[in-house]
């Protein structure tokens, strides 16, 4: 939206990348991201991508107040935009260390074995309790299991807002043309 106050050239050149950016996203890294595939190479596009952008932003040389004000603001969502890209490839690529993984089991037996501690006059009670609690904490660690990888499986996090950018983008400029 911001490219909209500067010459056509300009803002015909930033969003060009904006949208070469946004299809790397889409139709590359997201996928790759999906199936594991988290090599530092492939994301070196994405990043050429917004280098250019930031090039672009850089050289342009504002004519007036408004474009500096609006180069500025530009310079300003670019810099979120890495924090964001930054933070997305970090989160792909993380996941929950062993070491957790072991506590989250130690934890869960100490828990269960807890529960004998308790003398119910029924064992049939007594097994139904401690079956609801080792349920419970197996669903837990399905879900931890079903998280550790954000950007993975069916409850991974989508790339609809990258469409969504797009569809808006392509509208914004469609009406001002």
């Amino acid at each position: 939206r911001n490219t909209i106050g500067l010459p056509d050239d300009v803002a015909r050149q930033l969003r060009g990348h904006l949208v070469d950016y946004i299809d790397v996203v889409i139709q590359q890294e997201w996928p790759a991201q999906q199936a594991g595939r988290l090599e530092e190479a492939s994301w070196q596009k994405g990043w050429n991508i917004l280098a250019d952008f930031h090039f672009g932003i850089a050289r342009f040389r504002p004519a007036n107040a408004g474009e500096a004000v609006l180069q500025a603001q530009l310079l300003r969502s670019l810099n979120s935009l890495y924090d964001a890209r930054r933070g997305r490839l970090l989160a792909a690529g993380e996941h929950i260390d062993a070491v957790v993984w072991w506590i989250i089991a130690l934890g869960a037996m100490l828990t269960v074995s807890f529960t004998y501690l308790f003398g119910l006059p029924n064992f049939k009670m007594h097994v139904v309790i401690t079956g609801l609690l080792a349920a419970s904490l197996a669903v837990v660690v399905v879900l931890i299991i079903a998280l550790d990888y954000p950007f993975r499986g069916p409850l991974s996090v989508s790339d609809e807002a990258f469409h969504a950018v797009k569809n808006n983008m392509e509208s914004l400029v469609f009406q001002h043309h």
